[in-house]
């Protein structure tokens, strides 16, 4: 049997993206980290749940899945944070405040300091989605981590990585709420990810397609299509667009 626990696998992410394997928790897909964020912080029926709205529709979906009421506080004109709004939309009872940075659907990903603002003022945890990060510039609040004991960050191999097929959803947070999210009866992460080939996480290190895909977001190019070598080479011609029938750019990696 794979190993239950996924030690190689959290060793390997841990190193990737710079946190201690202690603070990694591994689950089928971002969607289990989010409900577990319910099932861990809020009482069904009881407590609430602030988000931002328009957002990820899966938050609402697992508030619904536990009987928790989800507070939605629009976007400012602009899609901007509006940080005295959520504020004001909690009470004694919000144990959660729902941020997706860059957000989904707008696009924008929110300035440090409003989502700072937001990790010092409010009384609960702060779950930061940075699903889409590696399309925006700056690194997020990975590095922060330790800064705030109230943040769960979640990240994804589903978007730049490409590997949405391996339902693999990351949760990054102190050494207590990580432990948490072990602790709550769940399906075992070997179960969950036992199908990997390598679950020593080879499967993880970056290559030039990641990067390239990350690039093609931020400067807003339209990827046509990637062809793989037929010598098996493992190369990738990629054609872009920066507009319907205009080709910009064509190169080999």
């Amino acid at each position: 049997y794979p190993d239950p626990h996924q030690k190689l696998l959290k060793q390997k992410i841990a190193a990737l993206k710079g946190v201690r394997e202690e603070q990694v928790f591994i689950g089928n897909g971002s969607d289990e980290a989010i409900d577990l964020c319910y099932r861990i912080f809020c009482r069904p029926g009881v407590d609430n749940a602030v988000s931002i709205a328009p957002t990820y529709g899966m938050y609402r979906v697992a508030a619904q899945t536990n009987d928790v009421e989800l507070r939605e506080v629009p976007l400012g004109a602009d899609f901007s944070l509006p940080v005295e709004a959520l504020l004001a939309a909690a009470d004694g009872r919000t144990k959660l405040l729902w941020l997706c940075s860059p957000n989904n659907p707008t696009g924008n990903a929110f300035p440090d300091r409003k989502i700072e603002e937001l990790l010092r003022r409010f009384d609960g945890v702060v779950v930061l989605d940075e699903a889409y990060i590696d399309f925006a510039e700056g690194r997020g609040f990975l590095p922060r981590l330790d800064e705030f004991p109230n943040l769960i960050v979640l990240q994804t191999l589903s978007k730049a990585w490409g590997m949405a097929g391996l339902r693999l959803g990351l949760a990054f947070a102190s050494e207590r709420i990580a432990a948490l999210f072990i602790a709550v009866p769940h399906f075992p992460d070997s179960f969950k990810i036992g199908h990997l080939p390598d679950d020593t996480g080879h499967f993880l290190q970056p290559g030039p397609c990641t990067a390239m895909m990350a690039a093609v977001a931020r400067n807003n190019l339209i990827a046509l299509a990637v062809f793989f070598r037929a010598d098996g080479g493992g190369g990738h011609n990629a054609v872009f667009l920066d507009r319907p029938h205009q080709i910009v750019h064509r190169f080999i990696v």
